[in-house]
C-alpha cells in the first residue's frame, strides 16, 4: 500500500527500538532502524543474505533507498541556509493565536480594555508549557512567557503575580493563600492553569482527564473573591471541565511553542481574535470515552474494540453529551450561514460576519447517510474551509469533496464502496452546531455488507462500550488472541522487565529499580526523565544487545534471563563468563 497505491517514494524509519525482527522488517520495507545498534542487527542481516534467506539485491534496494536521502540532505546542508530569528518568532506567534481555541466568554469578558486592572496566578504564566517530551523536545531560539508578554507588550495594569500552586501537584498552603490574597486586589483575575510536563508524555499512559486538584481547588477559592475570572489552560490533550463552572473564559492554548505566551498577551487583549477549532471532543468524563474500558489495554494486548467510534464519530452517534464538541471555537464576532448548494462534488455556501469585529471563521461540512446498511458514524467530516472577513462583510466560498466522500470502506470486498440512497450533506460552525443541510440521493453500488447487524449488535447502536468478545472477535474475522502473560511461564527475549512484578528474585528486582528510579526523577523535579525512564518498563528483554551497542551481547543476554528466571548465581556467571568471552575476542585495546 505504501510504496504502491499511496506512490510512497520516501524511506521508512523504526520507532525508537520499535524493531522486533531486523531481517523481516528490511523485507517488508524498511532501511532504517533507530536506534542504531552499533552494528548487532547488520550482522543479522549478513547471515540472512548468506544462508539464502533474502536476495543480496533488496538489500540493494533498501541501500540505495537510504543513500538517496543521505545524498540529497547533504546537499541541502551544505547551502546552509540563512535565517531571521525574528521573523521566526513573529511566524511561531501567528501559529500560536491561530492554534489556541476559545471555548467559553459567557458576557463578552473577553477581549480586556486597555488598562484593565488584572492579577496573573499560576505557575504556568511565568513558566509555559509550550512543548512535549521525548522525540518531539527540542531547545527554542527564544522562550516567551505569558507574564512578559502581558507586561511589555499590553497596556493591562497588572496588580501582581502569585505561582499559586505546586505544578506538579500536592497543596502548598502558602502558595493558595498568597494567591487567593492578590485575586482580592482586582476585578479580573487570569488564573493560568494545566497539565504538567510529568502528566502527560511519549510512552506513558494517562491514567485519568483531570487537571490536578491543587488547580481546581485555586480556581474555585479565586472564583469566590474575584468579580471576573479568565482561566488559560495549557495541555496536549482534553482534560475533564468541570471546573469551568468557575471562569467567565476559557482559553486553551494546547501545547503553544516558544511564542505561547505572546499569543495569550495578543488573544485575551483582542490584538488578535481567536479563530482556532477543537480537533477533539472534550467529553463530560472519562468514562464517557469510548475506549476507557479498555484502555490503556491488557498485559499482551491493546484492544481497539470502539472500532470506527472515535471521538465525535462516537459521541454524536450514541447522543452523548459534552463539554465543548468537536470543531467548536468562538471568536470575538459571530457568523452567519446561507444558501447551501451542491454541484457534483462542489459544496458551496455563504457567510456574513454579522458582529462588529473582524473574525474567521471555519466553516465543516460533514456528510451523513440515511439507513445506512452498515454500522458508520452518524456524521463524517469531510472538508472544511477557514474564512477571513471583516464586519458586514459577505463571501461565497465552496469546499471540494474527494472521492471517498461517500464512500466507507468494505472489508469483503476489500475496496471503497459507495452506498446507493439518501445522504445529508450538513454545513457547520461545529460537529454539533449545525447550521445548513442539503438532501442527495447517490446511485452508489449494491454489494453485500460485511456484517449483519445480528453478528454485531452494539456496533450497529453505537455503544463499543458493551461489545462481547464474540462481537469483537466477529468483526476482527479471527480469535481474539491471549491478552494476559503467562506467569508461570518463564521470561524469554519477547517478554518486558514490566513483567518482573510477577516474579521473585532478579526480575522483580529490575522492576523494582525502574520503578524506583522514575520516583526518584520526580521526587527530584525532572518529570521527563521519569517517564523517559518508564521506556525501559515496556522494552522487551532483546533489546538490551541492540539499544546497548551491542554491549550487551546475545551470550550475556541469555545468562540475564537465568538470572531473571530465578537461577541468580548461574546466571551471573553464565553472564560474566560471556562478557569474558566477548573482551578476548575484542583483543587488547590501542593505548596509543
Amino acid at each position: 500500500m505504501r510504496y504502491g497505491e499511496w506512490g510512497y517514494e520516501g524511506i521508512v524509519v523504526t520507532d525508537w527500538g520499535g524493531e522486533n525482527d531486523r531481517v523481516a522488517g528490511l523485507v517488508a520495507g524498511n532501511q532504517l532502524e533507530m536506534p542504531s545498534s552499533a552494528g548487532v542487527t547488520d550482522c543479522e542481516i549478513v547471515e540472512a543474505v548468506r544462508a539464502g534467506c533474502i536476495n543480496e539485491s533488496l538489500l540493494d534496494e533498501r541501500v540505495d533507498s537510504l543513500l538517496r536521502l543521505v545524498f540529497e540532505s547533504s546537499e541541502q546542508a551544505k547551502a546552509r541556509r540563512r535565517f531571521s530569528a525574528a521573523e521566526h518568532m513573529a511566524a511561531a506567534r501567528e501559529a500560536a493565536c491561530k492554534a489556541a481555541v476559545l471555548v467559553k466568554n459567557e458576557g463578552n469578558v473577553l477581549p480586556l480594555a486597555d488598562n484593565a486592572r488584572v492579577t496573573v496566578i499560576g505557575e504556568f504564566a511565568k513558566i509555559s508549557r509550550y512543548q512535549g517530551a521525548g522525540s518531539s523536545l527540542i531547545v527554542p531560539t527564544r522562550l516567551t512567557s505569558a507574564i512578559d508578554a502581558l507586561r511589555k507588550d499590553t497596556e493591562l495594569t497588572l496588580v501582581g503575580y502569585e505561582p499559586g500552586f505546586h505544578r506538579f501537584g500536592g497543596k502548598s498552603k502558602r502558595k493558595h493563600n498568597r494567591a487567593v490574597a492578590l485575586a482580592r486586589r482586582a476585578d479580573i483575575a487570569l488564573v493560568f492553569l494545566g497539565l504538567d510536563e510529568g502528566s502527560e508524555a511519549e510512552g506513558v499512559d494517562r491514567l485519568h482527564m483531570r487537571l490536578p486538584e491543587n488547580q481546581i481547588e485555586l480556581l474555585r477559592a479565586v472564583r469566590a473573591v474575584t468579580k471576573t475570572v479568565i482561566a488559560v489552560v495549557s495541555g496536549g490533550s482534553p482534560v475533564e471541565a468541570e471546573w469551568a463552572e468557575y471562569a467567565d473564559a476559557v482559553l486553551l492554548t494546547y501545547l503553544g511553542g516558544q511564542e505561547c505566551g505572546g499569543a495569550v498577551a495578543d488573544l485575551l487583549t483582542g490584538v488578535v481574535s481567536p479563530s482556532g477549532k477543537l480537533a477533539e471532543t472534550y467529553p463530560v468524563s472519562y468514562t464517557d470515552v469510548p475506549s476507557a474500558g479498555n484502555y490503556p489495554g491488557k498485559e499482551m494486548t491493546a484492544e481497539h474494540r470502539e472500532s470506527i467510534y472515535i471521538g465525535y464519530r462516537y459521541y454524536d452517534a450514541a447522543n452523548k453529551p459534552v463539554t465543548w464538541p468537536f470543531g467548536y471555537g468562538l471568536t470575538y464576532t459571530t457568523f452567519d450561514y446561507s444558501e447551501l448548494s451542491i454541484e457534483r462534488d462542489e459544496v458551496a455556501f455563504t457567510i456574513h460576519n454579522t458582529g462588529a469585529r473582524a473574525g474567521e471563521e471555519i466553516a465543516q461540512v460533514y456528510i451523513t447517510k440515511k439507513d445506512s446498511a452498515v454500522f458508520r458514524a452518524q456524521k463524517e467530516l469531510k472538508g472544511f474551509i477557514k474564512v477571513a472577513l471583516v464586519p458586514g462583510e459577505t463571501k461565497r466560498v465552496s469546499v471540494r469533496l474527494d472521492e471517498h466522500a461517500f464512500r466507507y470502506f468494505n472489508v469483503a470486498k476489500n475496496a471503497w464502496v459507495e452506498e446507493p440512497g439518501e445522504y445529508d450533506v450538513l454545513v457547520g460552525a461545529s460537529s454539533r452546531e449545525i447550521r445548513l443541510t442539503l438532501t442527495v440521493a447517490r446511485a452508489g453500488e449494491s454489494v453485500n455488507t460485511p456484517n449483519a447487524a445480528s453478528e454485531l449488535p452494539h456496533y450497529y447502536k453505537a455503544d463499543p462500550a458493551n461489545v462481547s468478545d464474540a462481537e469483537f472477535a466477529a468483526l476482527l474475522g479471527r480469535p481474539l488472541p491471549q491478552s494476559g502473560w503467562d506467569r508461570e511461564k518463564p521470561l524469554c527475549y519477547h517478554d518486558t522487565i514490566g513483567q518482573g512484578r510477577y516474579k521473585r528474585g532478579f526480575a522483580r528486582f529490575l522492576y523494582g529499580m525502574v520503578r524506583t528510579i522514575r520516583r526518584i526523577c520526580f521526587l527530584v523535579g525532572h518529570p521527563v526523565a521519569a517517564n523517559n525512564v518508564m521506556f525501559a518498563m515496556n522494552l522487551p528483554y532483546r533489546q538490551l544487545a541492540r539499544l546497548t551497542g551491542g554491549t550487551v551481547d546475545q551470550a550475556m543476554l541469555d545468562g540475564i534471563l537465568v538470572m531473571a528466571n530465578g537461577q541468580f548465581w548461574r546466571g551471573l556467571g553464565q553472564t560474566l563468563r560471556a562478557c569474558g568471552r566477548k573482551r578476548r575476542r575484542r583483543g587488547p585495546r590501542n593505548e596509543n
